[in-house]
């Protein structure tokens, strides 16, 4: 069976989401409270039917995963050479130097003071430029939209067999 990449990521989401229906309705109705033998109701839950509904379920998620764990590591996006995963990496990575280092940098004053109670006037001086640190910030931020373009693009393009 052929679907395109997007197909196979939104049935892996949508099968996720039912096996967690099946267990959320399975803890509600695998037990029941009663005071008298008389007041048990049966609910028609089956162990073993549940079960075989999630297996369905998740020996489905592992073909899509399989079939879409390829795509990722063969096609490529169209920026820096990269294919989906590495560019699934490389967002991750350039998020982390933007996000926990560079973006306060880039906002940063050339010379800060505070009084110290012991010392007196305290300096800060920042030994980078900050005009170099704003603009790459910014090439940053512009090749990660071209990379999430480039892998929304592979992903709805792309057909994987099943």
């Amino acid at each position: 069976m052929k679907m395109f990449l997007i197909e196979a990521i939104k049935r892996v989401k949508r099968l996720t989401e039912e096996i967690n229906a099946i267990i959320s309705l399975e803890n509600k109705s695998c037990k029941v409270t009663y005071r008298t033998p008389e007041e048990i109701m049966d609910n028609n839950y089956d162990f073993w039917e549940t079960r075989k509904a999630i297996n369905d379920k998740m020996e489905e998620i592992i073909k899509l995963k399989r079939a879409i764990n390829k795509a990722n590591n063969e096609v490529k996006i169209g920026v820096d050479d990269l294919t989906i995963s590495d560019a699934l990496v490389k967002i991750s990575l350039i998020n982390k130097e933007l996000n926990y280092h560079l973006s306060s940098m880039a906002t940063s004053d050339n010379v800060s003071t505070y009084l110290d109670y012991k010392d007196g006037i305290v300096y800060t001086k920042i030994l980078y430029d900050l005009e170099e640190c704003s603009n790459y910030v910014e090439e940053k931020k512009d090749l990660l939209t071209k990379i999430q373009i480039g892998i929304d693009k592979a992903n709805i393009i792309t057909e994987i067999e099943i």
